[in-house]
Parts: C-alpha cells; structure tokens; sequence
C-alpha cells in the first residue's frame, strides 16, 4: 500500500486487490507444479462413450502411457499447462481463465478445481498471516504491559520512599 501511495502522488494509478495481489500473482499461482499436479491426480465425473458416469484422473483423460505414475502425472501436468488460458489484466485487476479439452463438462470440473485450489491457497495464506500478526501483537502487548508495570511500580516506590521529603537526601 505504500508503493501505491507513492505511485498515486505521481499519478499512477496501480491496480490492487483485497489482498495486495496482483494478478500476474494468480497467472503464476495457476501453473504452479503445485496447483497442476494437485488438479491432475484428483478423479472428475465424465461420461463414458456408454453413456455411464466414470471417475477419473487427468492421467487417465489425456490417455498418457508412462513407465512411472510420476512420468504419468508429470506429462498430464504438461498437457493440463497447455490446455490452459490465463489472462491477467493489469487496468482492471481481473484474470481470466479458461481450460480446453475435448470433454467440455471435464474442462468445467478442471476450472472449478483450479479456482478450489486458488481459494485454498488464499485462505491458508491469510490465515497463516492472520495468525502470525496476532502472535505479533499478543507479544508486543505482553512487553507494553510488562513495561507499564515496572514504570507503576517505580513510580510507586518514588512515591512511598518521598512521602517526606525532608528526611530524604534524594
């Protein structure tokens, strides 16, 4: 918020969200290895050509053969990256987002999972900032008060010790 006080006295204006983030933050957030290989091994609810309802993973869906299930993820991770459009707008602060695939209710599925995973990102981020601010003040607090009572009681022992003050060299 500084740097966007400071750009304003200059005319500037930048955009902001609630949470200080830009969003060149959430393009970069979306193709984390973290949030992809999270989203390609979740199971999804797609149609067989029989018409049934079947889970699977994203492995599966992009028909990746592998020597590994780590290859195997990571090639779907590689496929999902490309299946993929983020568009983040500096003017307005808005991202959009878009995911192709020949399922168009899998691609749907895919979205909502990444926006899940975004929404848990920014919760656990805020929470995790949330509780370190308040170990902050709960400490800061303990010093203040810790402080406020030497002063109280030295200033209470002034006040016994020059009831008199004729008696008192001090």
């Amino acid at each position: 918020s500084g740097a966007t006080a400071l750009a304003q006295q200059f005319g500037i204006n930048l955009p902001s969200s609630g949470n200080g983030r830009i969003p060149q933050f959430y393009q970069d957030l979306i193709f984390s290895s973290e949030l992809l290989r999270e989203i390609v091994t979740q199971h999804f609810s797609v149609k067989s050509d029989s018409g049934e309802v079947e889970q699977i993973d994203l492995v599966t869906h992009f028909e990746i053969p592998a020597a590994t299930a780590d290859v195997g993820i990571q090639r779907a991770i590689e496929n999902l990256g490309k299946a993929i459009k983020v568009s983040p707008s500096i003017e307005t602060g808005i991202v959009n987002l878009s995911v192709t695939t020949s399922d168009p209710e899998l691609s749907e599925q895919v979205v909502a999972a990444i926006l899940e995973g975004i929404y848990t990102f920014d919760l656990v981020s805020r929470q995790t900032q949330a509780g370190a601010e308040r170990r902050f003040v709960e400490d800061r607090l303990a010093q203040v008060q810790n402080e406020l009572r030497e002063v109280e009681d030295s200033l209470k022992i002034f006040l016994s010790e020059n009831r008199i003050f004729t008696n008192s060299p001090e």
